[in-house]
């Protein structure tokens, strides 16, 4: 069954390969280092040994959310930014307020941030692609960064067009 057009997908957004092996070897090697570590300490440091066993396992939680997560990307529809696969909406265009790509925003790396009018949902995180707490939605990390760009102009001018009174 085809999309009705207003879900149209504008421009994708997936995860980089290298940025995303990058991740997950670094994640990887976190987790090998917590769990040498709590193998050989001695038994007699139990609170450590079981701390750094469970900070170990974690990591390697926190690796596997990152694989699915990035095994997923992002895609703007003239309704808004929702992630691939899964459909899931992170925002619809007319509950946002600004997009922002500035070098002070507090935003993912390669990334860019997204200022609602209001929150939506609870907050949530996909590791590597984006994060949602409150009124802000931070999109990148393992991203491409001149896809990640190209969405957030394109999302900015989607957000602008919007806001502007019509000619006349």
């Amino acid at each position: 069954m085809p999309h009705p057009p207003e879900s149209e997908v504008l421009i994708r957004l997936p995860a980089s390969p290298l940025r995303r092996w990058a991740a997950l070897i670094l994640l990887g090697l976190f987790a090998a280092m917590f769990l040498q570590i709590g193998v050989e300490l001695p038994a007699d440091r139990l609170l450590p040994k079981a701390g750094a066993l469970l900070l170990g396992l974690g990591v390697i939680w926190q690796a596997i959310q990152l694989w699915q997560a990035s095994g997923r990307g992002l895609e703007l529809t003239v309704e808004g930014l929702r992630e691939t696969g899964t459909g899931r909406m992170l925002a619809r265009v007319e509950d946002i307020a600004e997009v922002n790509r500035s070098v002070f925003a507090y935003r993912p790396a390669t990334g860019f941030l997204i200022l609602l009018h209001r929150p939506t949902g609870t907050a949530a995180w996909a590791p590597g692609m984006w994060w949602r707490f409150g009124r802000r939605i931070g999109v990148g990390g393992v991203t491409p960064k001149m896809e990640g760009k190209a969405l957030a102009e394109l999302l900015g001018e989607m957000v602008r067009s919007r806001s502007e009174p019509p000619p006349g």
